[in-house]
This record gives C-alpha cells, sequence and structure tokens, in this order.
C-alpha cells in the first residue's frame, strides 16, 4: 500500500497558489491550494493526495514563511474539506533560532488541528518534541547519512538499501517510542525496504534527491566581510528568484541508468541545498510505505527546463 503526500516543503506557498491560480489577494485560498496540490498529482499520476507536507528540511526562514498563519489557515480548511492530515517538517535550527522555531511549532499545534505528526532532521529537537508527548515524529531525510553520487556505483548504488533501517533506527525507536516515520531520498537507480521495521512508516522522496546542503546560502546578502550569510541570516528569499544547474557530462554518470549515462545529468541549487531529479524509482518493500511528491521544478516561476 502507498500513501501518497504532496509536499510543499521549501516553497512560497502563497506565490505557488498565485501562480496556479492568478489572484491579486496576498492570502493563499483553500481552492488555490487544492489546484496545487492536483498539479502535484497530475505530474505524479496520481488519482488523489492522502498527506500533505509543509515546512523545510534545510532552512529555518523556509520553515517560517512556508508556516504562516494565512497559508496554515488555507492549509486547515483544505485539509478539513478532504478529510486529510498534514505533517510539519522542522530543519535543524542553530542556536539563535531555536526559539522562535519552538515558538512556532508550539502555536502551529496547539491552533491547527490538520498537524498530527512533525518530521524532525536532528537530535535535538526530537528529543524536544518527544517530550512534549502532543505529537507522532518522523526521523527526517537529514539523518541518513547514505552516499549519494552519480559518479561512482557506492554512490548511487542499483538497489539502495538505506544504512539508517537497522541497529541505528532499532536504537532510536528504543529511546523515542512515538517515532511513526523515516524518511529517505531516492539515492539509487531502485529503492530496497525491506528491511523497514514493520512499526515504522518508510517514506520516499520524489522527484528529486538532495544531494547535498551547506551552511552558506549564495543567493542570500553577503556579510561585511563579503561572503554570503550563513543559512538562517534574515534574507528577503531571494532563492526564489533565482535558479542555478550543474551538468555532468556523458559518461561521469555511468553509475546511473544506461539512459542517463549516456546523457548528461543536471544538479539544481535551491538556496544552500543541492537537488538531482531521479524520477519513476521502482520500490521493493514488505510494508507500506509513503511517497512524499515536491512539484517537479520546487514551484519556481522560473522553469528550469528552459535554463538548461
Amino acid at each position: 500500500m502507498i500513501t501518497r503526500c504532496a509536499s510543499l516543503c521549501e516553497l512560497d506557498v502563497a506565490a505557488l497558489c498565485r501562480a496556479v491560480i492568478p489572484s491579486d489577494a496576498s492570502t493563499p485560498s483553500s481552492s488555490a491550494l487544492e489546484a496545487v496540490v492536483q498539479r502535484i498529482g497530475e505530474e505524479a499520476t496520481w488519482s488523489c493526495c492522502d498527506r500533505l507536507y509543509l515546512g523545510s528540511s534545510f532552512c529555518v526562514n523556509a520553515f517560517l514563511r512556508g508556516t504562516e498563519r494565512s497559508v496554515m489557515q488555507a492549509v486547515q480548511t483544505f485539509a478539513e474539506s478532504h478529510g486529510i492530515s498534514c505533517t510539519l517538517t522542522v530543519p535543524t535550527p542553530s542556536e539563535g533560532e531555536l526559539p522562535i522555531v519552538k515558538r512556532r511549532l508550539a502555536l502551529l499545534l496547539e491552533a491547527f488541528s490538520c498537524f498530527d505528526e512533525v518530521t524532525v532532521n536532528d537530535y535535538g529537537m526530537l528529543d524536544w518534541l518527544a517530550d512534549r508527548g502532543d505529537v507522532a515524529l518522523n526521523v527526517g531525510r537529514l539523518f541518513s547519512k547514505d552516499l549519494r553520487d552519480l559518479r561512482y556505483e557506492a554512490g548511487f548504488p542499483s538497489a539502495y538499501r538505506p544504512a539508517f533501517l537497522g541497529a541505528g533506527l532499532d536504537a532510536l525507536q528504543e529511546a523515542y517510542p512515538t517515532i511513526r516515520g523515516i524518511e529517505f531520498d531516492p539515492c539509487g537507480r531502485a529503492i530496497d525496504l525491506t528491511e523497514a521495521p514493520l512499526i515504522v512508516t518508510p517514506a520516499v522522496h520524489a522527484p528529486y534527491l538532495f544531494v547535498t546542503t551547506g551552511s552558506f546560502c549564495p543567493y542570500a546578502p553577503v556579510t561585511d566581510k563579503g561572503i554570503p550569510a550563513r543559512a538562517g541570516s534574515p534574507c528577503s528569499h531571494q532563492c526564489d528568484e533565482a535558479l542555478t544547474t550543474y551538468r555532468l557530462e556523458g559518461e561521469a554518470g555511468a553509475a546511473a541508468n544506461d539512459a542517463q549515462a549516456a546523457a548528461d545529468v543536471f544538479y539544481t541549487k535551491h538556496g544552500k541545498t543541492v537537488y538531482m531529479m531521479n524520477e519513476g524509482v521502482p520500490v521493493r518493500s514488505r510494508v507500506a510505505y509513503r511517497v512524499v511528491r515536491a512539484p517537479r521544478h520546487f514551484g519556481w516561476l522560473l522553469d528550469a527546463e528552459a535554463q538548461r
């Protein structure tokens, strides 16, 4: 069984809604949000959506903007009308960002009943939310340290078996019984989840895998020392106005499938994170799992294909 999840993580949800249904309104409507989710479903050839993901795995600024009250009100209305639940995804905050992230999380979980689980990406946030005891938890994609590099077989295997599905996850479950799921990226030509425990739901992100993320955002204003601001510094979300692609030419991608090996492979940078499209990856699993599907081009108003 597959649970189909539409992901609006990392996105300016209000701008994306306006792009799909042109409007002068600064506040997104539930009908515009429905159109966005429907578009994601069409790209994935889905007939329905079972769950919605919001927030960010990588950037606190993106998390705060993507969970503003006006957006959350539209999400709540959409979730109630369709009878679905939602997942909040939280990045790893710096010490300075921690208070505002905690306040936003507490407000969202108290004010919006559609959120029944939170995806965390660091041990500190896992521990804090587990102590609250009022929400189920998912282990996010940043917990997975598997190699993800097309240039050699070990970094992009024919059958990707997440290393975290073993003693590491067992120990984490014992310490934190509220863990409901664990998330992965499509780091290979196929994904093997046959070792996933029966009591934890695995989730696979699509159509992108994140290749790497860092501490500096090249799109944010430079500091007085002439270098990009560290991730988490206040910004105007300049990453939504730019698109950077990298090309890996020809046989350098030989570890990928035959069609990719003969062609160029493109990486895309959004903010401080680099992604690679790896769509349509087959999954083997003995348990029910989720597919967490983002828009093909992250909803950016720029067309990635045209930029190539």
